[in-house]
C-alpha cells in the first residue's frame, strides 16, 4: 500500500468522531483515559467499508468496539468523484486513530 495523505473529511468520514462519542455516552462505562484505538480498514469507491483489516489498541474491549462500530455504522459514506477514483483507485486502505482523554 502506498501512503497517500487523504483526509477523513475528504472521504466523507467526518461524522465518525461524533458517532464514537454517542456510542460511549450510551454505554454504562467509559474507556480508560489516556488510551487509543487505531482501526485500519478498506473503503471502496461507493463509500462502503469492505473490510476491517486490523485493530491496534491500548484501550478496553468497549473502547475498541466503540471505534469499530462508529466506522461501520455510519457507512456508506457516499460515492467518490471521478477525480478521487483516478487518484485512489476503486478502494483505499485507511487508518483512523482515536484517543480517549
Amino acid at each position: 500500500m502506498s501512503e497517500k495523505p487523504i483526509g477523513v473529511a475528504v472521504l466523507g468520514l467526518g461524522n465518525v468522531g461524533s458517532e464514537v462519542v454517542r456510542i460511549i455516552e450510551e454505554s454504562a462505562t467509559e474507556p480508560p483515559s489516556g488510551t487509543y484505538v487505531t482501526v485500519k480498514f478498506t473503503i471502496d469507491s461507493k463509500g462502503r467499508i469492505t473490510e476491517i483489516i486490523d485493530v491496534a489498541t491500548s484501550s478496553s474491549e468497549q473502547g475498541k468496539e466503540s471505534c469499530i462500530s462508529a466506522i461501520t455504522l455510519t457507512a456508506p459514506y457516499g460515492d467518490w468523484t471521478d477525480d478521487m477514483i483516478a487518484i485512489l483507485g476503486n478502494s483505499q486502505e485507511m487508518a483512523i486513530k482515536f484517543y480517549y482523554e
